[in-house]
This record gives structure tokens, C-alpha cells and sequence, in this order.
């Protein structure tokens, strides 16, 4: 499929992931795992339970309209083992709807985000949800897509992420290992290569149990230096990946193990009474 270059609104979401091109949930695998993981993702995708919430999620809360024509919600205590459960499913599939399997989370997660005064502040802006960008990296040459979740007119990037918990504590870890900074900082290159000036990249983030706690947060300074370098990273491991044809896992030939430093005990003895214990 040929890549249209530039900013590109109302591309159906298939239609996005046909298009062959590095991008962020691809190039993460290369900067946590290894080529050999980016690869596997790419070519065996597959949606998850949880994938499928977060896209009705995302449509309930920025697309409304496409949400109550494209989603069907399960009806509380529902069985699809049951006339009436076969039934309904039959009729939401043939009209080509999703069905969502937890509605009182996807709907309790919007709801919480449109109830937030600051989330709110930029959702209610003039703008366009699931805008797609596509470019050509400078430095590898590689063409590049991104999909912002919501892009408001005045050019402010959007958007929407559910979580276990938002304690800033765990949060930011969870969000460096799972490469969110890598992520706002190829939404950033996206804008910049497409003509957008330097955007402000917001993150609205919910938690995705009750009482759905809300935090709006900005990402600039060390979270983008940290995300760009992440992503310059992988981008050359990407073209590199693509110039050899090679996909190599996380390590080569033989490795040494070490045990990690908190499992050094010293010259402690380790108490092993009463656990198995291999003597070969």
C-alpha cells in the first residue's frame, strides 16, 4: 500500500495498520526486547481483551457518534451460552459492532474523563480524533507512521491512556518501562515533520478500576530528551534490521550468568530446610 505522506484525518483504522512503516508500539519492542520481539509483533499482531477496551474506550470518549454506531456494550449478567445471549451477539456482529465484554469499565473510564475539569479543558477544544501521520525519518530514512488520539486546532496533541493505579510512584515506572516517552517523543518528531509547530503533548491517564482516578499530564523537557534518545535508539535498530535482513534477539552465543545484585547475600549462608533441592 502506498504511503500517504503528510497529515491524513478520517483513515479507518485497518487501513492504518495495513500501511507498512516504523512506528511507536513496534519500535518499543526494539528498544525493550529486540529486533527479534519488534519483528514477532509486526507480523503476528493480535488484539487482546484489553486492547479491544481500550479502543472503545478511546471511542466512547473522543468519537461518541462512531462509538454507539460501531460498539455494543454486553448486558450486565449476559450469557452467550443462552438463547437470548446467542441471539443478541449473532445480531451486534452481523451489524458489524464490537462487543464490549466490560462495559462498566470502559463506560466508568469516560465518564471519569469527561468529568475532569482539566481533561475536559482540552477535550472540549476544537479538533479531530485518530489523525494519522505518516513521514520520513532524517536520520534512517525509514518511513515512519504515528496516530494521535485527539488533535485539537490550536495544534495541542491529546491523549488517552488507562492505567492500574496512578500513584505517581509506580505510574512513572510502569509508564518509562512501557516506553510512553519513547512514544510522545516519535508524536512529537510526527507533528514537526508534517508542518505542525513544536506541540504541547498532553496525556490524559485514568485509572481503569473505580473509582477511576484522573491525571492530566504534560510532557516536555527530560521525558521527551529521555523519549528521543530511546527512540533514536530503536530506529536504528529498526533500519538496521531492515538493510541485513538480521533480527537478532537479546543476546548471541554463549553467556555467562551472574545473579543479580540483591540476591548477593554475602557470605550468608542460605537456609534451605524444607525446600527441594537439585544436588546434580
Amino acid at each position: 500500500m502506498t504511503i500517504p505522506m503528510g497529515i491524513v484525518y478520517d483513515l479507518p483504522f485497518a487501513e492504518y495498520l495495513a500501511i507498512d512503516a516504523a512506528h511507536a508500539t513496534s519500535l518499543i519492542h526494539y528498544w525493550k526486547d529486540s529486533p527479534k520481539h519488534g519483528r514477532h509483533h509486526d507480523e503476528h499482531r493480535h488484539e487482546t481483551s484489553a486492547m479491544a477496551d481500550g479502543k472503545a474506550f478511546h471511542a466512547a470518549t473522543v468519537e461518541p457518534d462512531r462509538f454507539a454506531r460501531e460498539f455494543a456494550p454486553k448486558p450486565e449478567g449476559m450469557k452467550f451460552s443462552t438463547k437470548e445471549g446467542k441471539a443478541w451477539q449473532a445480531e451486534q456482529l452481523a451489524a458489524g459492532r464490537a462487543i464490549i465484554e466490560h462495559p462498566a469499565a470502559v463506560l466508568g473510564m469516560r465518564d471519569a474523563v469527561l468529568a475532569d475539569e482539566y481533561a475536559r479543558s482540552y477535550l472540549d477544544r476544537p479538533g479531530n480524533a485518530e489523525v494519522s501521520l505518516f513521514w520520513t525519518d532524517e536520520r534512517t530514512g525509514l518511513a515512519c507512521k504515528a496516530r494521535f488520539d485527539y488533535l485539537c486546532v490550536d495544534e495541542t496533541n491529546v491523549g488517552l491512556k488507562s492505567s492500574l493505579s496512578l500513584d505517581p510512584r509506580w505510574f512513572k515506572g510502569d509508564a518509562t518501562k512501557r516506553g510512553y516517552m519513547l512514544q510522545w517523543a516519535l508524536y512529537e518528531d510526527a507533528a514537526k515533520a508534517c508542518g505542525l509547530t513544536p506541540p504541547e503533548i498532553i496525556e490524559i491517564c485514568v485509572e481503569n478500576t473505580p473509582p477511576h482516578d484522573v491525571t492530566v499530564y504534560r510532557v516536555r523537557g527530560r521525558a521527551l530528551a529521555k523519549g528521543h534518545a530511546d527512540a533514536r535508539w530503536a530506529l536504528a535498530l529498526y533500519a538496521e534490521a531492515e538493510r541485513t535482513g538480521l533480527y537478532p534477539g537479546r543476546t548471541s552465543g554463549v553467556v555467562d550468568f551472574e545473579p543479580p545484585e540483591w540476591a548477593d547475600n554475602g557470605d550468608e549462608a542460605v537456609n534451605t530446610e524444607g525446600l527441594e533441592v537439585d544436588d546434580e
